[in-house]
Formats: structure tokens, C-alpha cells, sequence
């Protein structure tokens, strides 16, 4: 006879995998995962990244996404696929860690309700740096879960190393490293064993400090120009130009309102609360009693999320994934503190079947996860193909997207990663420049985001000096078509000289 636990584990398996999985090459519409692709195949063909081509994506990420590309090939189902499994198999780390400190039901509610989330499924399905920092940081907080039950050292280390390498596939990979050492610092505190608990933290720093320095180091002596690109312009004066001048405010018009009043600081608290409500809403109360409580293993994931809070206060881009990282830990404070603590205001969670609870939240917002998992447009690969069989293999195509070159297999100009809106408006990226290399690469398409409405953020279009590039393609490539891929509208114009 079945047991009956086990067939719900089974149906909560299978849906998820279904949907972590299917249709994922369905919607290509990305342009921070095309930039990821183009570096990633660039690097496959042995060229050198911060050297031959623009890109501020890190070392590691650039490393495995290169190998990556090299087995797999230029195939966007296989490469998602790729990625979509590193999050599955450390989601499920995760949640076999919280298993050892808590009920198994609370580790099968947290796993499916945080793959089944809209904002981290969606980021489970794409080829960016952000979905890998994801992975080792679900690993990190596992090793610290385990490290704080069997208090054995080298989990501690781990921990460091797996934060070290999240930091080594995106800069924002930092974030999980202060939230570990603000747990540290309040165990120590409670406990009072001031010796033993400034080791833990030397173990844990210098893990993840060793492991950071020796990839940089190594990327920097291999690729010159690493830090520089990726410590510099990504993460300090130059984005910080970025910040002050990019008044990104997107969402619905409560979160615009809200963000204009605010000048950005509370938008991305609006755009979460937005995408999890109810999580939002009571994670306050949560919090208030753990404070109440003497430090135990739950405030790992609540100083995760204190560890968040500047980032709110941030007046600049407000993109909501620069929060992701903080999804993981807001559902595992959730779950756990209903399990831990006597809430009156919510049953014990061995009262009703495993199936309720762990399909109570994605049921909730299941039709954001349902949208996005039925996402399908075609527009991407027909102009990918259109471009392929318009221009020879070895030619120069240069886009304001950079999948398109990427689908179509041709080779861009080496600023082809730094063209984005946030590069455009500061002035990092400009129109002389782009047209210089042009010329020195003799490319033989461009294709132009050129909105109808000049407030919506395109790339090329918001240079400093965009009308002299503009004046400069017409006076030099004719304009062979215009397409809209989804809502944008591209021209996609051709050297003159070209059939």
C-alpha cells in the first residue's frame, strides 16, 4: 500500500520539477541574460574577457559559463537547463540542512514553496551570474545550519568558501557573507564565549576572504583588467555615477508612486511586498519574536534579512532581484518560526498534510509562476535568424540586445557588453566610441532599439550623443527592416555596400 506522505512528496516533486524545467527556453526576451551568453561564448571561442570584449560580469561566473557554453554549445534549453539544475540540487541541500534542525515537513514546505516563488523561480530559469551566486549561497546557509547543530569547525570554513565563491560569481554575492557574520557576532554574544566565538569568525572570513582573493588573483594574473572591471566600474565610482543618474522606478503605480516619493529607498520593499505579500506582512511579527527569544538557529535567517535592510535606503536603480538573495532566508524564518514558537494566529504545522502548506503560498501567487512558466515569443529567434542568413558567418553584427548576435552566432563589437541603458545615460558608453569601433571592425549590422515612446529604457537611444550616432548609421547603412520583438521596436539597418 502507498503510504500517503510519500505520495504527496511524489506530486510536490513532480510539480515542481515540471515547472522548473519545462518551456524554459520559451521566453528569450532577456537582455542582462543576453549579455551573460554573449560573454560566456565569447570566452568558449577563447577570447579574453575585460581584454577583447567589454563586460563586468565575474570571474567565476564567466569561467563556468564559458565551459559551459564550450559542451553545450549555443543551445539556450540546454544552458538554462544547466543552470536550473545547480539551484535545484543546492535548494535541496538546503532544505535536507534545515531538515536536521527541524521537522522533515517544514524542509519539503520551505523547498517548494521557494522554487515555486515567482520572483526566485524566475530566476532559477535563466543563464546569469545572479542564478549561480544563488546556488552557492543556498549551499552556504546549509553549511552554517549544519555547523551551528554539530558545532564542527570545517562546516564553518565551508560556509566561508561557498559565500567566497557566490562573491566570485557576482559582486552583490557579499550580502549573504554579512548576514552569516551578524549570526556569529549575536551567538557569541548571547553565549559569552568571546575566545571561541572571534575563531568562528576568523574561520569564516578568512575562508570566504581566501577563497575571494585566490579567484580575483587568479582571474586578474590570467584576464589584467579583472578588478578594475569588475570591483571598479561595477562596484564603485562608476556605479555610483549609475546610481545617482539612473531614476529607475519600475512596477505598478502604487511602487512608482511610492519610489518617486521616496526617491527609490522604499521602492524595493514596495516591489517585494507586491510579489509576496503575505510573507512581508508577517515577517515583521516574526521578527519581533526572535528578538524576544534567546538566539537560536532561526536568527541564521533573520540576520540575512537584517543584513539586507541598507539596501533599501539605496536612492538609485530599483530592480527587484537585487533583493533575491534574501527569498531563500524570508520563506526558511517563515516556515521555521511557525514550527519553533507557539503562534496563535497560525496552526502547528503537524496539523494538516504536507501538501496544504507547501502549496499554500505558490497556489496564492501560482498565477505569476503560471505566467511566466507559459512565457513564449518567437520574435528573438526569427531576427536571429534573419540576421544568419543576411550576413556572412564572419561577420560584425552589432545590437542593442546582445542575444541576438549571441542566436544569430556572429560576432560583435568589443563594447557590445557595456551597451545597456544604465551605461548609456552616465555617459560610460557613448556613441563616438561605438562608431569607432565600428569602423575598425567594418560591421555590417546594426540593429537599433528606437522607441515610440522616448521615456521607455532603451540602450543605444539614451546616449549622450545619440543623434550624432544616429546621423552617422543613416549616412552609412540602409535601413532594411524595422521589427518588434515583443514591445520593442528595433531597426535593423545594413552596410550600404551590403546586397
Amino acid at each position: 500500500m502507498i503510504n500517503r506522505n510519500n505520495l504527496w512528496k511524489g506530486i510536490i516533486v513532480i510539480v515542481v520539477v515540471f515547472f522548473l524545467f519545462g518551456n524554459i527556453d520559451g521566453w528569450q526576451n532577456n537582455d542582462d541574460e543576453g549579455t551573460a551568453l554573449y560573454a560566456a561564448w565569447r570566452i568558449s571561442v577563447n577570447e579574453q574577457p575585460y581584454i577583447d570584449f567589454t563586460t563586468t560580469k565575474a570571474p567565476l561566473f564567466l569561467q563556468l559559463g564559458g565551459t559551459a557554453v564550450k559542451f553545450l554549445g549555443r543551445n539556450l534549453f540546454l544552458l538554462r537547463s544547466f543552470m536550473a539544475t545547480l539551484i535545484l540540487g543546492s535548494s535541496i541541500f538546503f532544505a535536507w540542512s534545515i531538515k536536521q534542525v527541524w521537522s522533515e515537513q517544514s524542509s519539503w514546505i520551505i523547498w517548494a514553496n521557494l522554487l515555486l516563488m515567482p520572483q526566485f523561480y524566475h530566476i532559477s530559469r535563466v543563464f546569469r551570474a545572479d542564478t549561480l551566486m544563488l546556488a552557492f549561497m543556498l549551499v552556504g546557509l546549509g553549511f552554517l545550519i549544519l555547523e551551528n547543530k554539530y558545532q564542527k569547525r570545517y562546516l564553518l570554513a565551508l560556509s566561508g568558501i561557498c559565500f567566497g565563491l557566490g562573491f566570485l560569481a557576482k559582486a552583490l554575492g557579499v550580502m549573504p557573507m554579512f548576514g552569516a557574520g551578524l549570526w556569529l557576532l549575536i551567538r557569541m554574544r548571547h553565549h559569552r564565549k568571546w575566545k571561541h566565538g572571534i575563531v568562528d569568525g576568523l574561520i569564516l572570513t578568512v575562508a570566504a576572504l581566501a577563497t575571494t582573493a585566490v579567484g580575483y588573483l587568479l582571474s586578474e594574473w590570467r584576464f589584467p583588467g579583472t578588478i578594475e572591471m569588475v570591483l571598479g566600474v561595477e562596484g564603485s565610482g562608476n556605479s555610483a555615477t549609475l546610481l545617482s543618474t539612473v531614476p529607475n522606478c519600475y512596477g505598478n503605480e502604487i511602487n512608482w508612486t511610492l519610489c518617486r516619493l521616496t526617491k527609490g529607498s522604499l521602492a524595493w520593499l514596495a516591489i517585494y511586498y507586491n510579489n509576496w505579500p503575505l510573507i512581508f506582512s508577517i515577517t515583521p511579527f516574526i521578527m519581533l519574536i526572535l528578538y524576544q527569544h534567546k538566539p537560536n538557529p532561526a536568527w541564521i535567517f533573520g540576520t540575512q534579512i537584517i543584513a539586507s535592510l541598507p539596501i533599501f535606503f539605496i536612492s538609485g536603480p530599483v530592480f527587484a532581484r537585487y533583493l533575491i538573495y534574501a527569498i531563500p532566508s524570508l520563506i526558511a524564518l517563515w516556515w521555521t518560526s511557525i514550527e519553533q514558537f507557539d503562534m496563535p494566529w497560525f496552526p502547528k504545522t503537524n496539523k494538516p498534510s504536507i501538501l496544504i502548506p507547501a502549496l499554500l503560498f505558490p497556489l496564492l501567487l501560482g498565477w505569476q509562476t503560471v505566467l511566466l512558466f507559459q512565457s513564449y515569443e518567437q520574435d528573438t529567434s526569427n531576427l536571429a535568424n534573419w540576421i544568419a542568413e543576411n550576413t556572412p558567418t564572419n561577420a560584425i553584427v552589432l545590437s542593442d540586445y546582445a542575444e541576438i548576435p549571441f542566436h544569430a552566432g556572429r560576432q560583435s563589437i568589443p563594447s557590445q557588453g557595456g551597451i545597456g541603458y544604465g551605461w548609456a545615460v552616465s555617459g560610460l558608453i557613448t556613441g563616438a566610441q561605438i562608431q569607432t569601433e565600428l569602423e575598425a571592425t567594418n560591421a555590417q549590422a546594426i540593429i537599433l532599439h528606437i522607441p515610440e515612446d522616448p521615456s521607455e529604457p532603451a540602450h543605444m537611444y539614451n546616449m549622450l550623443d545619440f543623434e550624432e550616432f544616429y546621423q552617422y548609421v543613416q549616412n552609412n547603412y540602409k535601413l532594411q527592416d524595422v521589427r518588434l520583438r515583443t514591445e520593442q521596436r528595433l531597426e535593423v539597418w545594413l552596410k550600404s555596400e551590403s546586397p
